[in-house]
């Protein structure tokens, strides 16, 4: 019995050594059993999912590399070898994780593991001790009505599944850095964001299934663009969204829905009230709303134009072209439109909540973390309460896609998110100022998706209105 690796092991071996090499922490992480320290193992999770180092023998689909038994071990040796950090996922990794890959169904599978990977969520055991205290067959819950019945917008599991699914793409994405290349005016790292993001089905929630779409999912679509917002993409995702509500009719659906759908087009448009297309200069398909109606633009009549974010361009379409439809169903796109809008703006907030929470954990004054001090604890909990509040109003906007529904979530979203960001601002200190600094990638679009489709008094008074 020959027992030495293969050529190919062995070149497997180096790989891992050398990447293990280039991002060990170069000092030890503090012990799991503190918040702060609990938080720096899930960032290191994230890092090694990121290049699909946290489960190397588990499928791609779930963010493994497939690559066997033998190459696991042989990863594993040189991990503990390098003395990297406690795996603060091993109880899912090593005990749940091969139960679902025996037992489990698929969409157990592909509701748990994604995220099992990179380190969102971090299961536990518990031991129970039957007759005793601890005995977990002994305990009885039940439910109690009392007084009104409440409302809860609960995702079901696959909707979980889905924004799970999503999340684990893009933080292999390195937005921020196809977010810098797209405000320099280099779109193909974008571009091919958007094919991966077309891939996951976001674009065909707005498509109907006989133009190979998924049919009108507007649920499910707000879930996907509050990952989208997590993550800051760039590009006209929520003009695309209304663009395929404007091309409804089966003519214009037959030409144009198919490959929005399927991410092979980019759309945008420049609303009545605005020369200006977003991103004009990268999309493929211009629409223009005019008085006469909707019209195919010839296409960009200027260099785009930067913006407060820099991965939103500004560019003038030429005027003229093909007149599409005379009387085009505008208030329908404009409701799709706050719709993405708003749970963008949702995803933003939470990110910058995300990131400023790890930030003042870090950060000391006075030999303490600023995390600790009472005013900065309740920053943060004015805006994890105005975000949580905001959260239900998207998802049952989604529900009713009423224009007032709509328009109450995305001014409750976009005032949530813009409150979030400058309480980020304040509290990172003058690092937040800097455009080097990721953060301002999600400063910047807060700002701007606030003013998007319809300002807050533009949105308020749609919401009053519809109440007078």
């Amino acid at each position: 019995m020959d027992l030495t690796h293969s050529a190919a092991d062995e070149a497997f071996r180096a790989t891992a050594r050398a990447w293990l090499d280039a991002h060990l922490p170069r000092t030890p992480l503090p012990s799991p059993e503190t918040a702060e320290g609990f938080a720096a193992h899930r960032a290191w999770e994230a890092e090694l999912a990121a290049d699909r180092w946290s489960v190397v023998d588990w499928p791609a689909a779930y963010g493994g590399r497939g690559s066997g038994l033998v190459r696991w071990l042989i990863f594993e040796e040189e991990y503990y070898a390098a003395g990297a950090p406690a795996r603060v996922g091993q109880n899912g990794i090593h005990l749940l994780a091969p139960t679902l890959f025996a037992h489990g169904t698929r969409e157990q599978r592909a509701r748990v593991l994604p995220p099992m990977a990179s380190g969102r969520t971090v299961w536990a055991q518990a031991w129970s001790e039957p007759e005793a205290g601890s005995d977990l067959a002994s305990l009885r819950s039940r439910a109690v009505r009392t007084g009104t019945p409440l409302m809860r917008f609960l995702l079901d599991p696959d909707q979980r599944a889905f924004a799970a699914s999503l999340d684990a793409r893009l933080t292999s994405a390195d937005t921020p850095a196809v977010i810098r290349d797209w405000s320099r005016g280099d779109p193909a790292p974008g571009r091919a964001l958007w094919s991966r993001i077309a891939e996951a089905g976001v674009f065909a929630l707005a498509v109907p299934e006989e133009y190979d779409g998924l049919g009108l999912r507007p649920v499910e679509l707000a879930v996907a663009f509050v990952e989208l917002g997590r993550h800051a993409v760039p590009g006209p995702l929520a003009e695309t969204v209304a663009a395929a509500a404007l091309l409804a009719e089966p003519a214009l659906a037959e030409r144009f829905l198919s490959s929005l759908a399927a991410g092979t087009t980019m759309a945008t448009l420049t609303p009545v009230d605005s020369p200006y297309a977003l991103d004009g200069d990268t999309a493929t398909t211009h629409l223009s709303l005019t008085p006469d109606g909707l019209r195919l633009s010839p296409g960009p009549a200027a260099p785009a134009r930067p913006s407060l974010d820099p991965a939103r361009r500004l560019t003038p379409l030429l005027p003229g072209g093909e007149l599409l439809s005379p009387a085009p169903p505008v208030e329908q796109a404009l409701t799709w439109a706050r719709l993405a809008t708003a749970a963008q703006a949702l995803g933003v907030g939470l990110a910058l909540l995300g990131q400023t929470v790890a930030h003042v954990r870090q950060r000391t004054q006075f030999g303490v973390a600023v995390g600790s001090f009472q005013a900065v604890k309740h920053r943060l909990a004015d805006a994890r309460i105005a975000l949580d509040f905001a959260r239900p109003l998207v998802y049952g906007a989604a529900l009713t896609l009423r224009p007032a529904d709509v328009a109450a979530a995305k001014v409750t979203a976009c005032e949530a998110a813009y409150t979030t960001a400058r309480t980020a601002l304040q509290l990172h200190g003058a690092i937040g100022y800097t455009a080097e600094y990721d953060l301002s990638l999600w400063l910047t679009k807060a700002r701007a998706l606030r003013g998007a489709w319809g300002g807050p008094d533009e949105c308020r008074d749609v919401v009053l209105s519809a109440r007078a």
